[in-house]
């Protein structure tokens, strides 16, 4: 949006309230924030979001070896390791 309008943005549609659109209107300087931000996103983020998913794929599945529990949802140490993992 930063590069097709570098004068600004007006009335654009960020959501839906009530079964109607919210609009907003963006300044050059919000625009090129946003455009900063997502870069930044792109080049640190994204990648170290990739990184840990990795890590936690190696870690559950170690996890799952030692604690055979894991691999059973009906048991009550998956269901409480499930509840302190995802708060």
């Amino acid at each position: 949006m930063a590069d097709e309008n570098p004068d600004g943005a007006v009335d654009i549609v960020v959501g839906r309230r009530d079964g109607k659109d919210v609009k907003e209107d963006f300044t050059p300087e919000q625009l090129l924030k946003m455009r900063k931000n997502a870069d930044k996103a792109i080049r640190k983020f994204i990648p170290e979001r990739r990184t840990y998913l990795q890590q936690r794929v190696a870690a559950d599945a170690q996890a799952a070896e030692v604690y055979p529990e894991l691999k059973d949802p009906d048991s009550d140490f998956y269901k409480a390791a499930g509840y302190l993992a995802n708060g």
